[in-house]
């Protein structure tokens, strides 16, 4: 209780609070080190994408100039990546709701492709095998983030 307490009144890490807002949550990580750095990465909005860099690029837009090079950017919409790898990503996300018990369609945000555990009616398994597949396109897509 304490923990979660000093969680929400921080002011630091408030792009992870948005992500993952309640503490004691064991987050699965690869074996790929570049891949749980990537991901942190991403979580703290701290990448090496350009909308991340805080002033160190002239301009934000992604190399593929088809928008701004931030994480939204980076999971839905870079065609500098493989669009295999970004269906596949989609496909499994697509799958796992399907088996779930929420109903409709999911809206393959950047919350619930990075942080499933918080704000969906998932199993800890299911979580996992969302996020698994986030890892595997970010290992796929061989950005260094």
């Amino acid at each position: 209780m304490a923990m979660q307490l000093r969680w929400d009144r921080a002011n630091v890490a408030r792009p992870t609070h948005d992500l993952l807002p309640y503490v004691g949550r064991k987050l699965l990580l690869p074996h790929y080190r570049f891949c749980v750095i990537s991901y942190v990465r991403l979580l703290l909005k701290d990448s090496m994408l350009k909308a991340h860099q805080h002033g160190l690029h002239i301009t934000c837009e992604c190399e593929c100039g088809q928008g701004t090079e931030d994480t939204y950017h980076f999971l839905h919409e870079c065609t500098s990546y493989v669009h295999d790898i970004r269906q596949a990503l989609f496909d499994e996300v697509k799958k796992v709701w399907k088996d779930s018990s929420n109903e409709g369609r999911p809206t393959l945000s950047v919350p619930l492709l990075l942080a499933p555990y918080s704000g969906y009616q998932l199993t800890t398994p299911q979580c996992h095998q969302i996020v698994s597949a986030t890892f595997e396109y970010i290992k796929n897509s061989s950005h260094l983030l």
